[in-house]
């Protein structure tokens, strides 16, 4: 039962943890993101394949990075110029993803779920592994589950 537990905390950290860092503000975008239009102001291939972009939202002329999505295209095939689709939140105008934050927050949402169910598991399993090897050596066989 101790195992059960111990994975479930584990879990439940890994998925708060990583869902704290862009889980939140790709949601925010997914459901009521604005469609604006950018403009390509250079590209940082070497920054996990990023651009930087421009866009202007209620006469403000804002900035981001990030690396595009559909349906713009990938980055080497942009340009510095080009005019490209970002979504930005209107609550809060300079959080914005170059592209649909639908399929973003999908991938975004796999990958936490990945890790979260992932991890816990392997580090239960060796903790699991270690502890039965301790009681095995004291002699104690019957060691709780």
């Amino acid at each position: 039962m101790r195992y059960v537990v111990a994975w479930l905390i584990l879990a439940l950290g890994f998925a708060i943890g990583l869902g704290s860092l862009n889980w939140r503000t790709y949601c925010s975008l997914a459901t009521r993101g604005v469609r604006a239009q950018a403009t390509i102001l250079e590209l940082h291939p070497e920054e996990h394949a990023s651009a930087r972009y421009r866009y202007r939202v209620d006469g403000r002329i804002l900035e981001g990075q990030r690396s595009p999505s559909r349906p713009n295209p990938p980055l080497d095939q942009l340009r510095v110029g080009q005019t490209v689709i970002v979504y930005y939140d209107p609550r809060f105008p300079q959080r914005s993803v170059l592209g649909d934050p639908q399929p973003i927050l999908l991938n975004e949402t796999g990958y936490i779920a990945a890790v979260a169910l992932l991890f816990p598991t392997i580090i239960v399993l060796r903790w699991r592994s270690i502890s039965r090897r301790r009681a095995r050596k004291t002699g104690n066989e019957s060691s709780p589950q």
